[in-house]
């Protein structure tokens, strides 16, 4: 029985640890890239669907990366870039 109890819980340590390393993980590729947003200069109108916004941002320029609906009222498009 004592056997038992110790593998689990060196199971559960063993787990505990993976997944706080996935999670480091995450978080520094995050931080890695710096990214910067402006106004998209070719999207006119109120942004809806960040799906258009995107395509437009990158058919605008090749340097942008994505585009997204900002939390602005009325929302526009902004498009990210590496900075």
């Amino acid at each position: 029985m004592e056997l038992s109890r110790t593998n689990k819980k060196n199971l559960s340590t063993v787990a505990a640890v993976v997944i706080l390393l996935i999670v480091m993980n995450a978080e520094m590729s995050c931080v890695e890239g710096n990214y910067c947003k402006h106004l998209s200069g070719k999207y006119h109108g109120w942004c809806i669907t960040n799906g258009s916004c995107d395509n437009t941002c990158i058919d605008e320029d090749k340097g942008n990366i994505s585009g997204d609906c900002g939390d602005d009222f009325p929302p526009r498009c902004y498009c990210w870039t590496y900075c």
